[in-house]
């Protein structure tokens, strides 16, 4: 069998990268995972809504973050009666139709969506509240 050639114009065929010493580079390595940041802003939703009264309703943004749920009313003088901010362990939540209960042992808040587009769409509002509740409340720790 003839061996083939090589000339001053041509060259093997490369099987290994080598360095000018003659040796095979180590495999790069993967880069080590960055870690969280300490300094990093929590993630925080938030959503107008109408927080319902017996006769009238104050409307205001709840915020979902992964340290609990707020209401914080438009209107100073709502401030002062119907603000509220609970963590995880302090609530209870449910979402049924076109309303949010949020259940505390001193009071239950119910809200509606605000600036919505008809029922439909404060319910996918609502629904999506929840689920951000959902998500970002720590599971329980079992004994």
């Amino acid at each position: 069998m003839p061996r083939a050639s090589y000339g001053p114009d041509t060259a093997p065929p490369k099987t290994e990268a080598r360095s000018a010493r003659g040796r095979v580079p180590a495999p790069a390595e993967a880069p080590a995972a960055t870690p969280a940041r300490s300094d990093a802003k929590p993630v925080v939703y938030s959503f107008p809504v109408v927080h319902k009264h017996a006769l009238r309703g104050c409307r205001g943004q709840l915020s979902v973050s992964s340290a609990g749920v707020a209401f914080v009313p438009d209107n100073e003088e709502d401030k002062s009666k119907d603000a509220f901010a609970f963590k995880y362990g302090e609530f209870l939540h449910a979402v049924s139709g076109d309303e949010l209960t949020v259940k505390s042992n001193g009071r239950t808040y119910r809200f509606k969506a605000a600036d919505v587009t008809g029922k439909d769409d404060g319910r996918a509002r609502l629904q999506e509240i929840g689920d951000h509740i959902s998500r970002l409340r720590p599971a329980p720790v079992v004994k």
